[in-house]
C-alpha cells in the first residue's frame, strides 16, 4: 500500500541529534512549567549525567502524553519509541469507545481485532463504518501491515477490525508493543449497483464549454507508460466547463456536470458533493442495447472547494452514440464523518 511505502521511506529521513535535543528539552521545560525547581550551579559534567537522567526518567510520560516527542523518537527509532509507550487498551473519546479484543502473534506474522463502539447510542457506528484511510499502525519492527472491516453488532453498535502485521524479511516477530490510533471514521454508506441514467447522453453532440484546471490524479489502463499517465494525469488540463446539475441524476449527493466532446472523445463530468466528509464516489460505462460495455479510456479528477470532479473520458464516435446508454456503480454517505482521537497500544502476545 502506498501508505506503508510512504511510511517506510519517511523513516529513512531522521533529525540529526541537536534537533532531537531541542525538541525534548523543550517539551520537558513544558512538562514542568508549574514546577520552579531551587537554582543550582553543577559542574559540567555533573550537569550532563544530571540531565540524561532528569531525561531517561520523563522519557515514558513525555512519550505517551507529548505527541511531537512520541512522533520524532518514532521516526528515529520506532522500537524505542514502541517500548516507552504504556500499554493502554482501550480508549474513548467522542462518545465512541475503542477497544483490543485480541493481540497475538505466531511466526513472521502478528493478528488483532479492535472494537470501536457508539457509547451514547447515536448510530454512528453500523456495518458500513469505514476508517477512511484515517489510521495508523505503529510497531516497532520494520513490517507490512493492513487493517480491514470484519463485521458489526447491531444490538451493541460494535464494529470488528481485523489487523494483520508481517515482517518484512520473514524473520519470527520476538514481543514487544504496538500502538493503533484512528482520527475519522465514515459510517451511514450506501452503494448503487448499474444504475441507468437515461437522457444523460442527449446533449453530448453539442457545443463544448471547456477550462484548464490543474489535475489532482486520475486512473489509466494497464499498458500505459508512466510518461502517457504524468502528461494526461497531471498539471493544467482541458476539461469541460462546471455546468448546471443534471436535474433527473437520480443518486443524492452526486450530480452529472457535463457531458460533451473534447477533441473527438467523449467526456462525461460527476461532481461529488461534499467529497472530503462524505467519500462520495462512483464508477460509470456506456452500455449498448446488446448488453456491451463501453469502458473510459482514462479518468483525470481535480477538486474545488468541497467538491471532488471526476471527468471520465470515452473513444466513442459522436455518430455512434445513439446506440448507448449511461450506466453506473456508486458509493454515497449520508451520516458522514465522525472526528475523534483514539488510540490504543497493547502488547504482542505469542499464540498457544
Amino acid at each position: 500500500m502506498f501508505r506503508e511505502r510512504y511510511r517506510h521511506m519517511s523513516r529513512q529521513i531522521a533529525p540529526d541529534d541537536a534537533l532531537l535535543r531541542r525538541t525534548l528539552q523543550t517539551a520537558q521545560v513544558q512538562e514542568n512549567r508549574k514546577q520552579k525547581p531551587a537554582r543550582r550551579i553543577l559542574r559540567p559534567m555533573a550537569a550532563m549525567l544530571a540531565a540524561c537522567l532528569c531525561l531517561a526518567i520523563a522519557m515514558p510520560a513525555l512519550a505517551a502524553n507529548v505527541e511531537p516527542v512520541y512522533e520524532i523518537l518514532y521516526a528515529v527509532s520506532p522500537a524505542t519509541a514502541q517500548f516507552f509507550m504504556p500499554v493502554n487498551k482501550s480508549c474513548e473519546d467522542n462518545g465512541i469507545r475503542m477497544e483490543v479484543e485480541s493481540a497475538y502473534f505466531h511466526g513472521d506474522t502478528a493478528e488483532i481485532y479492535v472494537t470501536m463502539c457508539d457509547t451514547e447510542g447515536k448510530g454512528r457506528i453500523d456495518e458500513t463504518t469505514d476508517l477512511f484511510d484515517s489510521y495508523d499502525i505503529n510497531r516497532p519492527f520494520d513490517s507490512a501491515c493492513g487493517c480491514s472491516f470484519v463485521d458489526y453488532n447491531a444490538d451493541t453498535q460494535t464494529a470488528r477490525f481485523y489487523i494483520t502485521i508481517q515482517t518484512m524479511n520473514g524473520e519470527p516477530i520476538d514481543g514487544g508493543k504496538v500502538t493503533f490510533s484512528v482520527r475519522e471514521f465514515l459510517s451511514g454508506k450506501h452503494e448503487y449497483e448499474d444504475v441507468e441514467i437515461p437522457g444523460a447522453l442527449d446533449t453530448a453532440a453539442g457545443h463544448a464549454r471547456t477550462r484548464t484546471v490543474e489535475i489532482d490524479g486520475g486512473g489509466y489502463p494497464d499498458g500505459w507508460t508512466e510518461e502517457e499517465a504524468e502528461e494526461k494525469l497531471s498539471g493544467g488540463q482541458e476539461v469541460l466547463a462546471t455546468g448546471e446539475p443534471y436535474s433527473t441524476f437520480p443518486i443524492d449527493g452526486i450530480d452529472l456536470t457535463g457531458t460533451c466532446y473534447i477533441d473527438g472523445q467523449l467526456h462525461i463530468q460527476l461532481a461529488m458533493r461534499n467529497v472530503r466528509e462524505t467519500d462520495n464516489h462512483g464508477f460509470i460505462w456506456l452500455e449498448g442495447a446488446d448488453g456491451t460495455r463501453v469502458e473510459e479510456l482514462y479518468v483525470v479528477m481535480f477538486d474545488e472547494d468541497t467538491t471532488g470532479y471526476y471527468e471520465y473520458i470515452f473513444d466513442v464516435p459522436v455518430d455512434e452514440l445513439a446506440a448507448y446508454s449511461l450506466h453506473g456503480d456508486f458509493v454515497t454517505c449520508d451520516t458522514g464523518l465522525t472526528k475523534g482521537n483514539w488510540r490504543v497500544t497493547f502488547p504482542l502476545e505469542q499464540a498457544e
